[in-house]
């Protein structure tokens, strides 16, 4: 006969209950961990502290009345609901001081001698104590486990449990079964080695040590192999767990197959891609390369010197537009292109060009880390070839000495301002640069004001100033 039988019939009581307490600190709730009565175990209840004798017991320690007792405590519907007469009661508290519960003692008849009673539920208090911590611990692992079969089962991924010293399955949810082809049957009691579900068996081997050391393994990437022979990719993690008090390895592996099968097509098609990107690339410098040499042809045969200056200046904005498109092609993206390092090329190229001005003009470039958009850098190429160009023909006549510079910056509301200025002879000041006869000036209007949508102004104060101020993101 277990304690619970025993204390019931030492009292003559009709019900031995032992309840468990929800909030130690402000407890409002008993939950009944065991109901004896007249040799059986009833099934369990919850009930409200606040307005029953068990609420006295919280607050005193100890509850006892010999009769009446529903009468003191209206509230309490169970006391009249049993038909209980008499109440003894308890406090149980754990080693730590903290409150652990409630022993009680009903009677359906008065208590004919309450001390003993009381004296006896309290002799029992440390054991009832244990009892409830026990019935707890029970409860709370019970929960854990259901909870963590809940997620067990419904893992999307594959989820296994196996022994630590041979691998055996013990268990493996639907996914796994769904995933690898294989039934229940076919898999508990064997190894994921006997089974041949890695691809490359070697690879179990890199498990063993850090599981050893650390207790888990995070994201390996793993080949394994179906039933039907098709083969997948997986992210295996796997930790130590324990059940039914044995040491256990749970492992989860995410299936990552069709993800490596698409990071494949992928890269596969940024291959492409860029063998296209280089062929279009070696086409378009072809043909720059290919008008260039007309042009140069062409000249070479007009002995009209301003025909043959017409034809070097279209080659001129040609090379211009190469030199962008070469830019970008060695850039790191085909968005964008270092603006600095194609001004320092487009001005030493002219410079080249010009060779009767060799030794004579010199230019200083101020851009540094500055990156345009391939929007803006064509029209801007050209403004500035044009500008450049200009200065190198007109600001320094009879081999006059100076220098151009060219600069271009961010500023603080996120504006491009490009100036190319020269310390030459300057442009008149009755000169309206919108209504000039020159091809150059009304293309630098344009691209200025219709493609990069921003304005044109110059300073003609000690040789000649421009600058193009646009918005970063042009249009």
């Amino acid at each position: 006969m277990d304690l619970f039988a025993l204390l019931s019939r030492k009292l003559k009581a009709d019900y031995i209950i032992l309840t468990s307490i929800d909030d130690p600190l402000a407890p409002s709730t008993a939950n009944t961990l065991v109901v004896f009565s007249r040799d059986r175990y009833l099934e369990n209840f919850q009930y409200p502290l606040k307005g029953t004798p068990c609420e006295q017991v919280v607050q005193k320690e100890t509850c006892v009345i010999s009769e009446g007792v529903a009468g003191f405590f209206p509230g309490d519907y169970l006391l009249e609901l049993m038909g209980i007469e008499g109440y003894a009661g308890t406090l149980l508290k754990y080693e730590n001081g903290m409150t652990a519960g409630i022993l009680l003692a009903l009677f359906e008849t008065p208590i004919r001698n309450p001390d003993r009673v009381l004296e006896t539920l309290g002799s029992c208090a440390d054991w009832a104590s244990v009892e409830v911590d026990r019935i707890e611990t029970e409860r709370k692992l019970l929960e854990s486990e259901e909870r963590f079969r809940t997620v067990f089962e419904l893992s999307p991924d594959m989820t296994f449990v196996s022994s630590i010293e041979d691998g055996v399955f013990i268990d493996a949810n639907e996914e796994f079964f769904m995933v690898s082809g294989y039934s229940k049957d076919e898999v508990i009691g064997k190894s994921s080695l006997e089974l041949g579900l890695w691809l490359h068996p070697e690879d179990c081997k890199n498990l063993a040590d850090p599981i050893r050391d650390s207790g888990y393994v995070k994201n390996l990437e793993m080949e394994f192999k179906n039933k039907d022979g098709s083969t997948g990719v997986g992210l295996l993690s796997a930790t130590m767990i324990s059940v039914e008090s044995r040491p256990r390895l749970l492992t989860v592996v995410k299936d990552i197959t069709e993800r490596k099968r698409l990071e494949d097509d992928l890269r596969n098609a940024l291959k492409e891609k860029d063998l296209l990107f280089i062929e279009l690339h070696h086409r378009v410098k072809n043909n720059f390369q290919v008008i260039t040499s007309i042009l140069k042809l062409q000249s070479d045969q007009i002995e009209n010197p301003a025909c043959r200056e017409v034809l070097k200046t279209c080659r001129d904005r040609i090379l211009s537009m190469s030199a962008i498109h070469e830019q970008l092609y060695h850039s790191k993206g085909l968005a964008e292109i270092d603006f600095g390092k194609f001004l320092e090329n487009l001005a030493e190229n002219l410079a080249t060009s010009h060779a009767d001005f060799s030794g004579v003009i010199s230019h200083h470039v101020e851009a540094q880390g500055v990156v345009l958009g391939i929007e803006s850098a064509i029209p801007c190429g050209m403004v500035v070839n044009e500008l450049v160009s200009n200065a190198l023909k007109h600001a320094f006549p009879q081999g006059r000495r100076g220098t151009i510079t060219i600069s271009l910056r961010l500023d603080a509301d996120d504006n491009f301002e490009i100036r190319v200025a020269d310390d030459g002879i300057g442009i008149p000041s009755d000169l309206d640069i919108r209504n000039t006869d020159t091809l150059g000036m009304q293309l630098v209007i344009m691209l200025v004001e219709r493609q990069l949508y921003g304005s044109l102004d110059v300073v003609r104060d000690k040789g000649t100033d421009f600058t193009v101020r646009f918005r970063k993101k042009a249009g």
